[in-house]
Protein backbone atom coordinates (compact mmCIF):
# COMPACT_ATOMS: atom_id res chain seq x y z
CA UNK A 1 0.00 0.00 0.00
CA UNK A 2 2.80 2.27 1.15
CA UNK A 3 4.69 1.40 -2.63
CA UNK A 4 1.53 2.05 -4.31
CA UNK A 5 1.22 5.91 -2.25
CA UNK A 6 5.30 6.40 -3.16
CA UNK A 7 4.42 5.56 -6.99
CA UNK A 8 1.82 7.76 -6.76
CA UNK A 9 3.39 10.72 -5.49
CA UNK A 10 6.43 10.32 -7.65
CA UNK A 11 3.82 10.38 -11.12
CA UNK A 12 2.48 13.74 -9.20
CA UNK A 13 6.00 15.11 -9.03
CA UNK A 14 7.25 13.96 -12.68
CA UNK A 15 3.95 15.90 -13.63
CA UNK A 16 4.72 18.84 -11.91
CA UNK A 17 7.92 19.00 -13.60
CA UNK A 18 7.14 18.02 -16.89
CA UNK A 19 4.26 21.35 -16.66
CA UNK A 20 7.01 23.45 -15.31
CA UNK A 21 8.86 22.74 -18.41
CA UNK A 22 6.05 22.94 -21.00
CA UNK A 23 5.22 26.39 -19.36
CA UNK A 24 8.99 27.69 -19.41
CA UNK A 25 9.02 26.91 -23.24
CA UNK A 26 5.39 28.38 -24.23
CA UNK A 27 6.94 31.93 -22.31
CA UNK A 28 9.93 31.29 -24.27
CA UNK A 29 8.51 31.03 -27.48
CA UNK A 30 6.05 34.15 -26.66
CA UNK A 31 9.04 36.35 -25.64
CA UNK A 32 10.39 35.40 -29.14
CA UNK A 33 7.64 36.32 -30.68
CA UNK A 34 7.00 40.07 -29.28
CA UNK A 35 10.84 40.40 -30.33
CA UNK A 36 10.03 39.76 -34.13
CA UNK A 37 9.06 41.93 -36.74
CA UNK A 38 6.04 43.28 -36.44
CA UNK A 39 3.29 42.41 -39.52
CA UNK A 40 0.91 44.97 -41.34
CA UNK A 41 -2.35 44.42 -39.80
CA UNK A 42 -6.01 45.50 -40.54
CA UNK A 43 -8.78 45.01 -37.58
CA UNK A 44 -12.66 45.66 -38.50
CA UNK A 45 -14.27 47.21 -35.51
CA UNK A 46 -17.09 45.12 -34.86
CA UNK A 47 -15.91 42.64 -37.10
CA UNK A 48 -19.66 40.57 -37.25
CA UNK A 49 -22.86 41.98 -38.57
CA UNK A 50 -25.78 40.78 -37.51
CA UNK A 51 -29.15 40.29 -39.55
CA UNK A 52 -32.59 38.52 -37.76
CA UNK A 53 -33.14 35.96 -40.39
CA UNK A 54 -31.23 34.34 -42.97
CA UNK A 55 -30.67 36.29 -46.55
CA UNK A 56 -31.75 40.05 -44.81
CA UNK A 57 -29.61 42.38 -45.12
CA UNK A 58 -27.65 43.47 -42.08
CA UNK A 59 -26.40 47.24 -41.69
CA UNK A 60 -23.65 47.72 -39.86
CA UNK A 61 -20.77 50.87 -39.16
CA UNK A 62 -17.80 49.60 -39.15
CA UNK A 63 -14.31 50.98 -38.50
CA UNK A 64 -11.25 49.93 -40.64
CA UNK A 65 -7.83 50.54 -38.81
CA UNK A 66 -4.09 49.08 -40.31
CA UNK A 67 -0.88 49.26 -39.46
CA UNK A 68 2.47 48.84 -40.69
CA UNK A 69 5.98 48.16 -39.62
CA UNK A 70 7.07 50.81 -42.84
CA UNK A 71 5.54 53.81 -44.11
CA UNK A 72 4.66 53.58 -47.68
CA UNK A 73 1.70 53.73 -50.25
CA UNK A 74 -1.56 51.66 -49.31
CA UNK A 75 -4.95 51.17 -50.16
CA UNK A 76 -8.08 50.07 -48.13
CA UNK A 77 -10.08 47.71 -50.43
CA UNK A 78 -13.66 46.03 -49.97
CA UNK A 79 -14.72 42.74 -51.65
CA UNK A 80 -18.00 44.53 -52.55
CA UNK A 81 -16.18 47.63 -54.58
CA UNK A 82 -13.75 47.29 -57.45
CA UNK A 83 -12.08 50.41 -56.10
CA UNK A 84 -10.61 51.14 -53.08
CA UNK A 85 -12.21 52.56 -50.29
CA UNK A 86 -9.45 54.64 -49.50
CA UNK A 87 -5.52 55.09 -50.00
CA UNK A 88 -2.74 56.97 -48.02
CA UNK A 89 -0.01 57.80 -49.02
CA UNK A 90 3.97 57.86 -46.77
CA UNK A 91 1.76 56.56 -43.67
CA UNK A 92 2.52 53.35 -41.76
CA UNK A 93 -1.40 53.42 -39.92
CA UNK A 94 -4.45 54.61 -40.65
CA UNK A 95 -7.88 54.45 -40.52
CA UNK A 96 -11.69 54.42 -42.35
CA UNK A 97 -15.35 54.30 -41.65
CA UNK A 98 -17.98 53.01 -43.52
CA UNK A 99 -21.46 51.94 -42.91
CA UNK A 100 -21.78 48.39 -44.44
CA UNK A 101 -25.09 46.93 -46.30
CA UNK A 102 -24.96 43.19 -46.90
CA UNK A 103 -26.41 39.70 -47.01
CA UNK A 104 -23.07 37.86 -46.93
CA UNK A 105 -19.33 38.03 -45.54
CA UNK A 106 -17.25 41.19 -46.75
CA UNK A 107 -13.32 40.86 -46.96
CA UNK A 108 -11.53 43.64 -46.32
CA UNK A 109 -7.69 44.25 -47.79
CA UNK A 110 -4.69 46.32 -47.04
CA UNK A 111 -2.67 46.73 -50.24
CA UNK A 112 0.20 47.82 -50.63
CA UNK A 113 0.52 50.98 -53.68
CA UNK A 114 1.06 51.23 -56.75
CA UNK A 115 1.68 47.18 -56.92
CA UNK A 116 -1.59 46.04 -55.14
CA UNK A 117 -0.17 43.41 -53.21
CA UNK A 118 -2.17 42.09 -50.90
CA UNK A 119 -0.73 42.50 -47.07
CA UNK A 120 -3.33 42.19 -44.75
CA UNK A 121 -6.67 41.16 -45.23
CA UNK A 122 -9.78 40.83 -42.01
CA UNK A 123 -13.33 39.34 -42.49
CA UNK A 124 -16.29 40.70 -41.09
CA UNK A 125 -19.22 37.92 -41.24
CA UNK A 126 -22.65 37.55 -41.48
CA UNK A 127 -24.61 36.20 -38.90
CA UNK A 128 -28.06 35.34 -38.23
CA UNK A 129 -30.41 35.40 -35.24
CA UNK A 130 -32.72 32.75 -37.01
CA UNK A 131 -31.68 30.43 -39.51
CA UNK A 132 -35.02 30.40 -41.54
CA UNK A 133 -38.10 32.99 -41.87
CA UNK A 134 -40.23 32.62 -38.78
CA UNK A 135 -43.17 32.81 -40.74
CA UNK A 136 -44.35 29.95 -43.22
CA UNK A 137 -44.70 30.75 -46.90
CA UNK A 138 -48.30 28.72 -47.15
CA UNK A 139 -49.96 27.93 -43.86
CA UNK A 140 -53.24 26.44 -44.12
CA UNK A 141 -55.36 26.27 -41.13
CA UNK A 142 -58.85 24.67 -40.81
CA UNK A 143 -59.31 24.73 -37.06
Amino acid sequence: MCSKHSNLMQAYRYLFIYLGFVSTSAMADLAGQASSPQLHLITATPNQCVALNKGQTCYQDIILKWTSPVAGDYCVRSSQRKEPLQCWKGHSNGEHSLRVETTESVLFTLNESPENRKVAEVLMRVAWVYKQSRRKLASWRLF
